[in-house]
């Protein structure tokens, strides 16, 4: 019996982590052509397009992310890496900005994440969450950590809603 019973908790345990993992549906959801809503730190609520298409027979996911208003374009390229079975995304914006994300799940919700980088002696990383996903709206927030990820803040929160 008490064999049983570890069998079936390393089962459980394989399957809970297994659950975890990024697998090549993941970022599904993020498909489509959506309007974007936040609020900035002066209380103006801003609004961008931001068009996800799947490329490359599929296998690749492109972001044109598009705020008018402020002339900033965003562009990211996303593809599930088959050699690492991580997910990896390249994003660069009119800001000569350059990132370059891992993706994983975090709590159930789809993440990016950059390395680690020290800048002046602290471990900097930000990262992108996916929160409350449903067939016509998420929630987006952009973090950072100044101490490897032990603390996050919220630098950026996007209302997202299919168009």
């Amino acid at each position: 019996m008490k064999k049983q019973l570890i069998l079936i908790g390393i089962l459980w345990l394989s399957f809970s982590v297994h659950a975890q993992e990024p697998d090549l549906n993941t970022f599904d959801f993020w498909v489509g052509n959506w309007e974007a809503t936040w609020t900035n730190e002066n209380g103006k609520v801003e609004k961008a397009e931001n068009r996800i298409d799947r490329i490359l027979d599929g296998k690749v996911i492109q972001e044109h992310f598009q705020d008018a208003s402020n002339e900033y374009v965003g562009r990211s390229f996303s593809v599930y890496n088959t050699a690492t079975n991580e997910w990896n995304q390249a994003y660069v914006d009119t800001n000569g900005i350059y990132f370059h994300f891992t993706g994983s799940i975090e709590n159930g919700d789809p993440v990016f994440k950059t390395l680690p980088l020290n800048k002046d002696g602290k471990i900097i990383v930000f990262k992108m969450v996916f929160r409350n996903i449903t067939e016509t709206s998420f929630d987006w927030e952009w973090m950072g950590s100044r101490n490897n990820g032990q603390d996050w803040k919220t630098l950026w929160k996007i209302d997202y809603r299919r168009i």
